[in-house]
């Protein structure tokens, strides 16, 4: 078995280091072919990006391209690891090359609207989402994302208009309720009534229905955190973050501004979940602006 197979294996397995390590002999000893000689330096970089060592993915992104530059694949993997860094402009520039490459890789376009949501820049993510909608025209994931965009454009009206076609798509989406009725409380007007009929298939217990149950005074803020709970801390960690979201939202509907914002502020030290964290800079940038 050559290094390189010894390292396909490992990764396979899961044995990253062993992976890393199998690679970079492959690419040292091996007399591999062009093909080959690209996947290593791909796989590797794939390894290091799941360690969170973005600079080392990069060199060996940086260097898939060298060797294949007209691929829409090659920067697929740099663009991610852009991404996955914080890097929005420079992962936006590389998705962008990536569907001048190939104009219907929809990846690129859900990733690409999705930095440019973390930016703020809401309208340009509202066109890859009409894209993607082109392309693929039953997804309720593109309609949710969308709405969130028109949400936090303060198109409170078009976002109410995106989860009710989440809803149309899938009726038991929780998710879309709650936006639903806090797109029609930013707006000046009541989603309670709405909220209170679909509750009645929610379970009370049951994540995110929690959520729901808060926003209508049928479960304390307290409780909701209790709720948090979970035998997976990444999973815990998460719905932390979301609580702590959600009861920003609780407070700012009903006016209580110093407690929506000690909650949001919380939500970002706590969440790293990065639609919720960005959403709850944004109600702070809000605060920011009134």
């Amino acid at each position: 078995m050559t290094e390189f197979e010894h390292a396909q294996e490992a990764m396979a397995q899961g044995n990253l280091e062993d992976a890393i390590g199998g690679y970079t002999r492959a690419l040292e000893l091996d007399n591999l072919s062009l093909r080959n000689r690209t996947r290593a330096h791909n796989a590797r970089g794939n390894a290091h990006l799941l360690l969170n060592d973005f600079d080392q993915a990069l060199i060996d992104f940086n260097r898939v391209i060298e060797l294949n530059p007209k691929s829409p694949f090659s920067y697929q993997s740099r663009s991610l690891a852009y991404f996955k860094s914080g890097r929005y402009n420079e992962a936006i520039t590389d998705f962008t090359r990536t569907i001048q490459l190939d104009p219907e890789y929809v990846y690129a376009y859900i990733y690409r609207s999705d930095a440019y949501f973390r930016l703020g820049l809401f309208d340009h993510a509202i066109s890859d989402y009409e894209k993607l909608m082109e392309l693929n025209p039953e997804d309720l994931y593109i309609y949710f994302n969308r709405g969130l965009a028109y949400f936090y454009n303060d198109k409170f009206k078009k976002a109410e208009n995106d989860f009710e076609q989440c809803l149309e798509l899938d009726s038991q989406d929780a998710q879309a309720m709650i936006w639903l009725y806090l797109s029609r409380e930013r707006d000046g007007r009541t989603g309670e009534l709405q909220l209170v009929a679909q509750s009645k298939n929610m379970k009370p217990r049951h994540w995110p229905h929690q959520i729901a149950f808060m926003l209508l005074d049928n479960l304390t803020p307290e409780l909701l955190l209790e709720d948090t709970v979970n035998a997976d801390p990444k999973v815990e960690t998460e719905r932390l973050g979301e609580a702590y979201f959600f009861i920003g939202q609780y407070h700012i509907v009903r006016g209580q501004d110093f407690k929506a914002k000690e909650n949001l502020h919380k939500c970002v030290a706590t969440s790293d979940h990065g639609i919720i964290r960005s959403a709850a800079l944004m109600e702070l940038e809000r605060f920011k602006r009134e």
